[in-house]
């Protein structure tokens, strides 16, 4: 029997930041396995990894999947704790006087931020983010972005009434980072939709459990960023009828 920590999981990983760990289990028909880590937290059934508030010593944290059916059968990762997170950090924004400033070319009925983004081991750089305001009055605007944790205070600022959170970040963290007044959408990783029922079907109410923070802003229920062709439509109709069946009124 072996495990496989499967994907690109990565090598360095900012202080309070998460990733999503994932594995499978060859010569077994039992594809779930319990997460471990040296330093941080992780959930036990869903390999969600939330790195410490502070770089630990030493600061490789070792994470761990075992195979449930066989615990001797193992696989691990090595990622190390960083004070500023590898993926580049807002350290400051402007936001331009009018919408057909913006340098990168203008946005008609919308507002324009240039972002100053520090990366560790590159010059700083400068982004740019146009967020669109309709002219007709909408019945509810929803902003979304992939990778954009860092932003997501940012986001919560623009004017929607929803904000997206892809898998990254933990709905009850992102409401903190959003701020009130605010419903969220998201956020279950779409490759836990490969896995086996059992795995989907906790990582699904996981994800319920932190959108319910008795705040009464609301949660749309949906996956932290796109479908994966690859997956079962069976194991996606079986996460509606879930979603359906633990959020009805009574």
């Amino acid at each position: 029997m072996t495990v496989t920590i499967t994907g690109a999981p990565p090598t360095t990983i900012g202080i309070g930041a998460n990733w999503q760990y994932a594995a499978t289990v060859s010569g077994s028909t039992n594809q779930n396995v319990s997460w471990t880590a040296t330093s941080g937290t992780i959930d036990p059934h869903t390999g969600l990894y939330i790195a410490p508030n502070s770089v630990p010593s030493p600061a490789a944290v070792t994470i761990t999947a075992a195979a449930q059916s066989s615990p001797s059968s193992t696989a691990s990762a090595t990622v190390t704790v960083q004070a500023n997170d590898p993926l580049g950090t807002v350290t400051n924004y402007t936001q331009f006087p009018s919408p057909n400033s913006c340098p990168s070319g203008g946005l008609p009925n919308g507002t324009c931020f240039q972002l100053a983004v520090s990366c560790p081991g590159v010059s700083d750089f400068s982004v740019y983010l146009k967020v669109y305001t309709p002219t007709a009055a909408p019945i509810g605007t929803v902003l979304f972005g992939v990778g954009t944790g860092e932003l997501l205070g940012l986001m919560g600022s623009a004017g929607s009434d929803v904000v997206g959170v892809d898998w990254r970040v933990p709905l009850d963290d992102a409401r903190r980072r959003v701020g009130a007044g605010h419903a969220l959408q998201g956020n279950l990783d779409p490759a836990l939709c490969l896995a086996p029922w059992p795995v989907v079907a906790d990582a699904s109410r996981a994800v319920l459990a932190a959108a319910s923070d008795g705040s009464g802003t609301g949660h749309i229920f949906n996956l932290g960023h796109g479908v994966l062709p690859e997956s079962d439509p069976g194991i996606l109709a079986a996460v509606v009828e879930l979603v359906h069946a633990e959020t009805a009124l009574a």
